[in-house]
């Protein structure tokens, strides 16, 4: 908590599906009305784990995202899931904190939320990795990433790749948080 009502999650490492750490972290901010989720150097992360994290924030059944593959001409749905916490989340201010360092499942996190207006995005434009993939020996120790799916948005069926998140706030990484504190002071 930064104060008594606003509370702070960040996040720098991927985005996995860890159902009970998530729990335990928002449990320790039940009490704020406003959840800050900080992104800004976090480098991804799992469908299942964004898909669950995300849903945290929903008190009801919600489309995500998309993603077009492969493996499919037709846009498969991902939507959000029940969760412990959800329903004490759902009316909650959401802020998430991006950078050009945001990248691939943690843009996938703060383009679902933004699309579903469900959080004010605040920062810098996201590094646009909106590939999903696989690395493939390809011989000699050499790598190759091949893209298997892309993940587009329910309401304009475009994707952030090459393009990033567009955060609604636009400033510095650095001064993200400072003017999301002030955003709330104003809202207050």
């Amino acid at each position: 908590m930064l104060d008594a009502k606003t509370g702070l999650i960040t996040i720098t490492s991927p985005i996995y599906n860890n159902i009970d750490r998530f729990t335990a972290a928002l449990g320790a901010l039940i009490g704020a009305e406003n959840i800050i989720i900080d992104v800004r150097t976090c480098p991804g992360g799992t469908v299942p784990g964004v898909q669950y994290f995300t849903s945290q924030f929903y008190g009801e059944r919600t489309h995500l995202s998309s993603r077009i593959s492969r493996e499919s001409d037709t846009p498969q749905k991902l939507w959000s899931v029940d969760t412990k916490v959800g329903s004490d989340f759902a009316d909650k201010n959401l802020y998430v904190l991006t950078s050009a360092r945001t990248a691939s499942g943690a843009e996938a996190l703060s383009y679902a939320l933004k699309n579903t207006d469900r959080a004010t995005i605040v920062g810098e434009k996201t590094a646009g990795a909106g590939n999903a993939g696989a690395y493939l020996g390809i011989g000699e120790g050499l790598l190759m990433f091949l893209p298997l799916s892309q993940t587009i948005s329910p309401k304009t069926g475009k994707p952030w790749e090459a393009r990033g998140v567009v955060p609604h706030i636009n400033t510095t990484a650095d001064k993200a948080l400072e003017v999301v504190l002030d955003e709330i002071k104003s809202n207050t």
